[in-house]
């Protein structure tokens, strides 16, 4: 996964690798990582997505889970402390009779889209639903259904702060929740 680190400048680059390792790219100097690489989470689960709000950056593994880091300006990367994000838990057991219409054994994220006030987090989750995510606490606000099959895709709206998903079902989905606490994007000399 690539993703822009706008707080270091705009040649800077997070790259993040199947082993979960983690670094800070300077394009303008690509021989080698700005900083050494740090393990974002356990290498056994690899790593299929990253996203970045400011100083930090949150790094999703194919097991599901959901691992922090803290950028320092120096470019270094530093697990946080507790540095798992807190998903919802599963609300369906393999013997429930509605289980066989949720995919309960995918656990992992294809994307993790942040809105660009850089207050909430949409996880497009392989189960079939999209996760809602307070940045500031690391924790999970909800999970929202709607597709049929896994989520592939998620993106906010610049202007109203709007959640749009796509599925492998085909469809896309609109979402109003929590647009009303959208504050507007931030601006990147803030």
């Amino acid at each position: 996964a690539l993703c822009g680190l706008p707080v270091l400048g705009p040649t800077h680059l997070l790259a993040v690798y199947e082993s979960t390792d983690t670094c800070a790219w300077d394009m303008r100097f690509p021989k080698e990582p700005v900083v050494p690489s740090v393990l974002a989470g356990d290498p056994a689960a690899p790593a299929i997505c990253a996203a970045v709000m400011w100083r930090q950056v949150w790094v999703s593994c194919s097991d599901g889970t959901i691992h922090a880091l803290k950028l320092r300006p120096s470019g270094q990367l530093k697990r946080s402390t507790g540095s798992a994000v807190r998903a919802a838990p599963m609300p369906y057991s393999r013997e429930a009779p509605e289980a066989e219409s949720w995919q309960t054994d995918k656990s992992g994220v294809n994307m993790l889209a942040v809105r660009p006030d850089l207050r909430l987090v949409a996880g497009a989750r392989w189960d079939r639903r999209v996760e809602l995510f307070d940045v500031k606490s690391a924790q999970s606000l909800g999970r929202l259904q709607c597709h049929d099959a896994g989520v592939l895709g998620a993106a906010f709206d610049r202007e109203r702060g709007a959640l749009a998903t796509a599925g492998e079902d085909g469809r896309i989905a609109l979402w109003g929740a929590l647009s009303e606490t959208y504050a507007g994007p931030v601006a990147v000399g803030a």
